[in-house]
């Protein structure tokens, strides 16, 4: 999943192209067969690559406050491709990030998820690349 901007409140301390909550939950779950897996390889760290220094927000909370997103606008006709929260198929986590292991981009996923009773779930897998 792409990061999404300022609009309903999701992290936009990086650059977007464009992308907003919508945007992120139609490319996540807009067409069936949805299968989910976000990337979470940045739990809100700083990083340093080529001599300048990043931060890069915590992907997980960006998902879970998409999947809110959809779990909010569920039956609204302003957005009718909001089906309701997304379900995580699984993280992926990629090295060179600020996470330190599959483990930990799963763990970090499962608690934003569950941190609110409307994207509450646990996703069926862990993957790695």
């Amino acid at each position: 999943m792409r990061s999404a901007t300022a609009d309903a409140g999701v992290n936009n301390s990086c650059d977007s192209g464009g992308w907003n909550q919508s945007a992120n939950y139609l490319a996540a779950w807009g067409w069936a067969p949805a299968m989910s897996v976000p990337e979470i390889y940045n739990n809100g760290c700083y990083l340093t690559v080529g001599g300048v220094t990043n931060y890069y927000p915590p992907q997980e909370i960006q998902c879970a406050n998409i999947s809110l997103w959809g779990a909010e606008n569920d039956g609204s006709q302003e957005f009718p491709q909001a089906i309701g929260p997304i379900i995580f198929t699984a993280p992926l986590y990629s090295p060179g990030g600020c996470e330190a292991s599959p483990q930990n981009s799963y763990i970090d996923l499962w608690n934003a998820l569950n941190n609110r009773s409307q994207t509450a779930m646990t996703p069926y897998f862990l993957s790695q690349i």
